[in-house]
């Protein structure tokens, strides 16, 4: 069994090394899993992920580290996450949204800013009214 490995550059200069490998047997040799690009990956790994859970966030998410972080997050529980990434594994082609789900998507995601922006109100409200108290018990202790 021979290996080889090559590099391609991506057309954002990025670099993702390419495992090949050439059989002389006759089963066809053994199947790698798909490549993902080695600098996100250190990257991802540096930011305190598990390695074969920036692999799959980087195989099935996308090959930008925000949609590997996304896809984790939206993975996060699923017990074989921190497996190694199989090697016949295949991508799913992400889905377009049409103008309705876009539409629909858009509506939820100005909703969940809606209401994260009134508790945050809400919590500085009563934050402000701690601090308030904080400094009346402190003017009334200097007195």
């Amino acid at each position: 069994m021979e290996d080889k490995e090559k590099v391609k550059v991506e057309d954002d200069g990025s670099e993702t090394v390419e495992a090949a490998v050439e059989s002389s047997s006759v089963d066809g040799g053994v199947k790698l899993p798909p490549p993902v690009d080695e600098a996100l990956l250190a990257e991802m790994i540096e930011m305190g992920f598990p390695r074969n859970r920036a692999i799959r966030g980087l195989f099935y998410g996308g090959s930008t580290m925000d949609a590997a972080i996304t896809w984790i997050g939206e993975h996060d529980q699923e017990p074989d996450i921190n497996d190694p990434l199989p090697a016949d594994a295949v991508a799913e082609p992400k889905k377009e949204l049409t103008a309705e789900e876009k539409a629909a998507k858009a509506q939820e995601l100005k909703q969940r800013i809606a209401e994260n922006r009134r508790i945050q109100a809400e919590n500085e409200k009563i934050a402000e009214k701690t601090r308030e108290k904080e400094r009346y018990t402190l003017k009334r202790n200097k007195d």
